[in-house]
């Protein structure tokens, strides 16, 4: 719009969306409350949804220990996303 304005553009659901499970737990929740209108009924989750998020497996023992013999190494490495 400009420096002063702006919009939001809502849009509805599409059929194929995929809901999160936060999402699916906030409609369930608002359902059980009696808190939908029939176009959040009619917008129910569907089975499309998220992968599921990977494991992120432990840090093997031979590099967490190589890692520990330096110091500004392992906190380096502490402070990386854990992804």
């Amino acid at each position: 719009m400009d420096n002063d304005r702006y919009a939001l553009k809502v849009t509805p659901r599409q059929p194929t969306s995929k809901w999160s499970d936060i999402n699916r737990k906030r409609w369930a929740e608002l359902k059980a409350a009696g808190l939908l209108t029939l176009a959040g009924l009619a917008a129910a989750p569907t089975d499309n949804s998220y992968a599921p998020r990977p494991v992120i497996p432990d840090l093997p023992v031979y590099i967490a220990k190589a890692l520990k013999a330096n110091l500004k190494a392992w906190e380096f490495f502490r402070e990386l996303a854990p992804t």
